[in-house]
């Protein structure tokens, strides 16, 4: 999902503006086992386009984010490989990318762990969402549909629209994204491994090997 920086003339018409221009998004869907490496191909997006991508991986219920600007991993959240959700970066700085508060961030990660507390401790986990309007519980997989609307207006896009396309698995391999000469992706957050926890650090994946 990645957004246009405007143009030198939108930069002049910003400058009478109170407000930041409006990102105009577009939304792809990877589908099939492609899916584990959406991430990286979210950075190449950023990096190729010099421009701001968004990555959500869905998997397993729940679900995780990177933000990028130019190829560069400004702030992410851990779902999968910490004992609770984490978020971390510069969401500062992401936020202004946005236009938008750094709370945005913040509310939807408290949300998530205390979802995922009452989770363990026996509850469903269906906690309240981090805002009025939000349908659905902040742990559930499609959650991430209810921040990228909060994030930049970013749609979930309809099955048959769009644009499928396949790519030559023999020259650009899916599960080892190394000849895309990506820049390093942010460390991940010190903290104890999830109890429980899946082998594949999803949060931080590909790792270069097929892991299916």
């Amino acid at each position: 999902m990645a957004a246009e920086k405007p143009g030198a003339l939108g930069t002049l018409k910003g400058l009478f503006k109170k407000a930041p221009p409006v990102p105009v998004f577009t939304s792809a869907v990877m589908l099939g086992w492609e899916f584990h490496a959406v991430s990286s191909w979210a950075q190449a997006v950023s990096q190729e386009l010099k421009c701001v991508a968004v990555s959500f991986f869905v998997f397993d219920g729940t679900w995780n984010y990177s933000i990028f600007d130019s190829g560069e991993e400004l702030a992410a959240m851990a779902v999968y490989s910490l004992p609770e959700p984490t978020l971390y970066g510069d969401v500062e700085r992401a936020a202004s990318l946005f236009g938008v508060e750094p709370d945005l961030f913040r509310r939807y990660e408290t949300a998530f762990k205390s979802a995922v507390i009452e989770d363990g401790e026996g509850d469903d986990g269906e906690g309240p969402p981090p805002f009025p309007g939000d349908k659905y519980s902040p742990d559930d997989e499609w959650a991430h549909i209810d921040f990228a609307r909060r994030l930049g207006g970013i749609s979930y896009p309809d099955p048959g629209e769009g644009t499928e396309f396949r790519w030559d698995e023999a020259t650009a391999p899916v599960n080892n994204t190394s000849w895309m000469g990506l820049p390093a992706r942010l460390p991940m957050p010190a903290g104890p491994p999830r109890p429980r926890g899946k082998e594949i650090d999803f949060d931080n994946f590909p790792s270069g090997d097929d892991p299916f």
